[in-house]
């Protein structure tokens, strides 16, 4: 009887322990009313969304607005072309105490700037379009036929295609590059394209089987870094990506001001607003709060993970690469030349924001990438600007392939000119049937629908822990839903 007396004792204790772990899960991130909320930064008192909404769009405020008193964001910024018209511009404010710039007292505004980190694959992909549609670059070309030295260690059979599909086998250089190696004036030294040249694909291994398809590994940095050397070997003026934007895309569009990627970036410094990491005890709430959760537990282990342990640590090695640290391209603070950073600090450090990483550090407004979206919306020419054909726009739309990715562990579907074709069976693709172009770690979005003509942007200053940039997808869900509600009427 007193062996059973211990059993029932420790099952009640159980039970208990079980009941207070959902309570105070509840309690911290259940709901905004939560006594507890404060310790999550999370005050609805304080939030606010500023800007308009066409009529007919007024449940995308309601959306957003739902997002922003959730605390899913500290500072963000949505906007949305339809039909060549701006119909959303809003910006939400977890915090209204806190929304002013610390150096330039500029208040947090529609075209203030953050990182985009991956959404700036989506422009370089519009970048290699327009070298198509100028017959200066082929997707079917190896990528040997424009930059001869890439050809060494077996290379001389990987095509442009290959590359912005993320099948080129170069997911991560077997070498580190530090962010003054990825400034301008040390690109066109060719810094980083010599150490590209020496490295070999995974694709030419000697134990791959070429009789196989290519592999698809996300290429988290490297892509836009081997496209940055691709491009000024083929521009007439030899300029960089981050030149290119600016000349051909960001001042055409009147956006110099609102889309940089490189030197430019620091010429608007007092724009940006650092990007800032979810709070912790925010996440553990989250993983104890089954009434209510707000992100999957998946996304908040890996979030915690890569903010806390040994393991988050061999993650950044596995994606940047074996000398991840040493210094690895992801550093850039001025003081810590080696070791482990968190991203935040390695992406607000200014010798970061400096670097040309054209996968990784464009810097924008939400305007900017919904207008420069409602081009591609548009087939490539809208506002008054053309930025390639439709034919050309078509032909970067073609050969569709849906493979597993094995960097990301999600099934994907690239198109020949590096975006993606979202849909209902790719992974991140719920709510986002028919969009094109691509997202950024943290929660950005640049994003198109032919059908519907419209043209997301979405940005934030919190490195969100949703793996699938959910925030962002509700918002273009609601967005295509009322836009689909008026064509009909």
């Amino acid at each position: 009887m007193e062996v059973n007396g211990v059993y029932w004792q420790a099952a009640v204790a159980v039970f208990v322990s079980i009941f207070v772990i959902l309570i105070i899960g509840y309690m911290l991130g259940g709901t905004m009313h939560s006594p507890l909320h404060a310790l999550c930064g999370v005050d609805k008192h304080k939030s606010v969304v500023l800007g308009h909404v066409e009529p007919g769009y007024e449940s995308v405020k309601e959306v957003f607005q739902q997002i922003i008193e959730d605390g899913m964001e500290d500072k963000a910024q949505v906007s949305a072309y339809v039909d060549g018209k701006l119909v959303v511009s809003l910006v939400g404010l977890v915090d209204n105490e806190r929304h002013t710039h610390t150096e330039s007292g500029l208040v947090y505004d529609h075209d203030s700037l953050q990182n985009i980190f991956s959404s700036t694959k989506a422009i370089t992909s519009i970048v290699i379009s327009m070298l198509v549609d100028r017959n200066l670059l082929k997707y079917e070309s190896s990528i040997a036929e424009v930059w001869p030295e890439f050809a060494q260690q077996g290379k001389h059979e990987i095509t442009v295609e290959d590359l912005m599909k993320h099948e080129s086998g170069m997911e991560k250089f077997p070498f580190s590059l530090s962010a003054e190696e990825l400034h301008r004036d040390n690109l066109k030294k060719n810094s980083s394209g010599s150490k590209i040249e020496a490295a070999r694909s995974q694709r030419t291994h000697p134990k791959v089987d070429k009789s196989l398809p290519p592999e698809r590994k996300y290429h988290f940095l490297t892509r836009d870094i081997i496209l940055n050397e691709i491009v000024r070997r083929v521009d007439s003026k030899n300029r960089t990506i981050g030149e290119f934007i600016r000349d051909e895309i960001a001042g055409p569009l009147t956006l110099s001001d609102q889309l940089t990627l490189g030197p430019e970036t620091l010429e608007y410094e007092h724009k940006i607003f650092p990007l800032v990491e979810a709070r912790q005890i925010w996440i553990i709430s989250q993983l104890f709060n089954v009434f209510k959760r707000k992100v999957s537990m998946i996304s908040c282990v890996v979030a915690l993970f890569m903010q806390n342990s040994v393991l988050g640590y061999q993650m950044a090695r596995y994606i940047m690469g074996p000398n991840y640290g040493k210094p690895s391209v992801v550093l850039g603070h001025e003081d810590h030349e080696s070791g482990h950073l968190h991203i935040a600090d390695a992406f607000n450090a200014r010798k970061m924001r400096a670097a040309e990483i054209p996968s990784a550090n464009s810097h924008a407004s939400a305007f900017a990438l919904a207008k420069v979206a409602s081009v591609m919306a548009n087939n490539g020419e809208a506002h008054g600007v053309r930025l390639m054909k439709t034919e050309t726009y078509s032909h970067a739309l073609s050969n569709p392939t849906d493979k597993h990715d094995k960097a990301i562990m999600a099934k994907t579907t690239f198109v020949k000119g590096g975006w993606a074709r979202f849909g209902n069976k790719f992974a991140f693709g719920y709510n986002r049937k028919d969009f094109i172009g691509w997202f950024g770690i943290g929660g950005s979005v640049c994003q198109w629908h032919n059908e519907l003509n419209i043209g997301f942007g979405y940005t934030s200053t919190l490195i969100n822990v949703q793996l699938g940039n959910e925030n962002g997808s509700l918002l273009q869900k609601e967005i295509a839903t009322c836009a689909s509600k008026l064509k009909n009427q």
